[in-house]
């Protein structure tokens, strides 16, 4: 599935890319553990964080990413577990001040099951624009 922006994440990018906001924040890239699909409606209390195992959310400030044309890319960002989670669908971007799901993904390959001590999940978060 395509990473879908959210709403609220579009409203925030509309007012920074045209001067009506001049605040940027850090966004924390988390990983959900319900069967949630992202729509553009989809709200930051959809998502059921991923918890325990040694999981902890990664923050992406601007040295994080890089843009060629209208494609925005993370670095990847690896997590590693040191036990059983259990079954991880997908990711989302969340404004670090503001707590506003900014965009989130569905693995198409997904989901992905952390049964063991060292099993882990790579993802490189990416957003375009047409």
């Amino acid at each position: 599935m395509p990473i879908i922006i959210s709403n609220e994440g579009g409203e925030n990018i509309l007012k920074y890319s045209l001067g009506i906001s001049t605040t940027t924040e850090t966004l924390k890239l988390k990983l959900y553990s319900n069967n949630v699909s992202p729509t553009p409606l989809t709200v930051v209390g959809d998502f059921t964080e991923v918890t325990g195992g040694g999981y902890a959310e990664k923050p992406l400030d601007a040295s994080n990413w890089t843009v060629t044309g209208k494609v925005a890319s993370s670095n990847p960002q690896l997590f590693t577990f040191t036990s059983s989670i259990g079954q991880i669908y997908g990711y989302y971007l969340v404004g670090a001040t503001s707590n506003k799901l900014i965009a989130s993904e569905k693995f198409t390959s997904g989901p992905f099951n952390i049964a063991n001590n060292g099993d882990s999940i790579t993802v490189t978060a990416t957003i375009s624009v047409s």
